[in-house]
């Protein structure tokens, strides 16, 4: 079964460098411009990993995404790699650590970061079962 990768980042570029990288590695790769607004969305793709801007047209909705999937316990254990420009400020720092996101800065050398994908598929957790879950 091929992995899926879904690839959020507002930078037209950047999208279409991903994809042919993540495709030519034979992944079934996703785009998007910005984030889902349902989380819902997310969980019917099923993504093996996501790929994320950390601000998305100067915003910080990458930031607010990231925090949802995590507290979300059907996306909660996706495997994240935060791709950006920006300097993350200390708890957002803390916050990745904490979480395990690995952060490729941009600009970004495209064997690390073909690295980072191939270490952070292979280290998915199981999915969320709710029938697991007590009361």
């Amino acid at each position: 079964m091929t992995a899926r990768i879904v690839i959020i980042d507002d930078e037209e570029d950047i999208l279409e460098l991903l994809s042919v990288l993540l495709q030519d590695e034979g992944y079934e790769v996703y785009l998007r411009k910005l984030t889902f607004e349902d989380l819902a969305d997310v969980e019917h793709l099923s993504p093996d990993l996501i790929i994320l801007d950390l601000f998305l047209g100067h915003q910080r909705e990458g930031w607010e995404f990231l925090q949802r999937l995590k507290e979300h316990p059907p996306t909660a254990t996706i495997p994240l790699i935060l791709c950006t420009a920006a300097k993350l400020a200390p708890e957002q720092e803390s916050y990745t650590r904490q979480h395990h996101i690995p952060i490729a800065a941009k600009p970004f050398d495209l064997d690390d970061l073909t690295q980072l994908v191939h270490s952070a598929i292979g280290s998915r957790p199981p999915p969320f079962d709710v029938s697991m879950q007590t009361a």
